[in-house]
């Protein structure tokens, strides 16, 4: 028998992302899953391909009256309510002196009030089961994030309502903070709690990824265990993940050390990722859905807006992950945000010029455009070019940190 044989979850923003995980895996525990989400067509597709054990719902998380619907059509297809995954979130970036007031509510609506109305409306339905709530929080709820005022409050108020709530109320309620991964293993997930492991993992690697730790510093564990409030144990796991994400070097006797790059893994790195995205820029040209369209496109228009009033150019990462998730191919998109990790490192110490950033987002923008116009072959050809430019102002920029020069002919 399954762990969660008979029990029946809610999840919200249930259609992608780290809320299909987590619908997947309540669904391979055993319990009956509604996908509830504002795309209800993408969280029927999942519903269908998951079988009978998974019902889609239409919800507006920041509506009160569609947050009751939802849960009473549950309550009444499975007669019962046992946990409840507060998933749904979005992210807005911009800074306190630029956020538009109405992106500032919509972000607090969807990540903090969501939280509140969900919860509110399965409240009663949850304690008839002895139930649970599930919430999500971010490494964001404690660590200030550039570019991300709206996102980091909402979090924050997050986290001190699943505290209050635990608590005050004594009801079962946690969160977690999904990492690289997207989702805890399958044991947290169904006990609705996240480890310090997970945790730490997720502090490291965004110290990491943003250039707080650089290329070759040692990381000591006695240090990293004070600094996070926790033992030794749980930080020794989480190196050891980042050295198999390839993000730290584990050296026998001498300690771990943020990884550094040779010339030439940097161009072995690009050439893998002008195979992979290329090919991934081809899929989505294909499979690509209007909403997904939709999404791509706002990641352009931010860029664009923030490289006219700030001259930065920010959202490079987001823009190809969405492209990887628009293959609809998991193996593809998890090995392509593997590199992007990877590569998110080896530029962590790049600055790239405001020149180069105007250039960078004509390409994404003509990469856009031959996904929307459905021409594979263009998209494909597109991304691999963006992809040879972004090489040589790697290599450019990043010369100063590189060991040696290895064998570094343009991929």
């Amino acid at each position: 028998m399954h762990r969660l044989e008979g029990k029946v979850a809610l999840v919200t923003g249930g259609a992608s992302g780290i809320g299909r995980r987590a619908v997947e895996r309540f669904v391979e525990e055993g319990a009956l899953v509604a996908v509830a989400d504002r795309n209800l067509d993408g969280a029927r597709q999942v519903a269908v391909a998951l079988g009978e054990r998974a019902m889609a719902v239409e919800i507006d998380v920041c509506a009160a009256a569609s947050v009751d619907a939802a849960v009473v059509s549950v309550v009444e297809a499975w007669g019962r309510l046992d946990t409840l995954v507060n998933n749904a979130g979005v992210t807005i970036v911009g800074e306190v002196r630029n956020l538009a007031e109405g992106d500032w509510d919509r972000e607090v609506a969807t990540n903090l009030k969501s939280v509140f109305l969900c919860s509110r409306s399965a409240w009663d339905h949850l304690a008839a089961t002895r139930g649970s709530i599930v919430n999500a929080s971010s490494i964001a709820a404690t660590t200030a994030l550039r570019a991300d005022a709206a996102y980091c409050a909402s979090k924050a108020g997050v986290l001190m309502l699943t505290t209050r709530t635990s608590t005050v109320d004594c009801r079962q309620v946690r969160p977690y903070s999904p990492g690289m991964d997207g989702l805890p293993d399958k044991s947290a997930i169904a006990r609705g709690r996240v480890t310090a492991r997970l945790q730490s993992t997720e502090v490291l690697r965004d110290l990491i990824l943003s250039g707080s730790l650089a290329p070759g510093e040692r990381m000591n564990e006695v240090e990293l265990a004070t600094q996070l409030g926790m033992s030794r144990g749980p930080i020794r796991e989480s190196l050891q993940r980042l050295a198999a994400e390839g993000l730290v070097t584990i050296r026998s006797h001498k300690g771990t050390f943020v990884k550094t790059f040779t010339a030439g893994e940097l161009a072995n790195l690009y050439e893998v990722r002008r195979v992979l995205e290329a090919h991934a820029s081809r899929l989505a040209a294909l499979r690509r859905t209007e909403t997904e369209i939709e999404v791509l496109g706002k990641l352009l228009a931010l860029t664009r807006e923030r490289m006219a009033t700030e001259g930065v150019f920010l959202y490079e990462n987001d823009f190809h992950l969405q492209i990887l998730a628009m293959t609809h191919n998991d193996v593809l998109a998890k090995q392509g945000q593997h590199l992007l990790a990877q590569m998110g490192l080896a530029r962590s110490r790049s600055a790239s010029s405001a020149e180069r950033g105007k250039c960078a987002l004509d390409e994404h923008q003509a990469v856009f455009d031959a996904i929307y116009g459905g021409d594979d072959e263009r998209a494909a050809s597109l991304m691999e070019h963006h992809l040879g430019k972004s090489y040589e102002n790697a290599k450019r920029t990043l010369e100063p940190f590189l060991e040696g020069s290895g064998d570094s002919g343009a991929p």
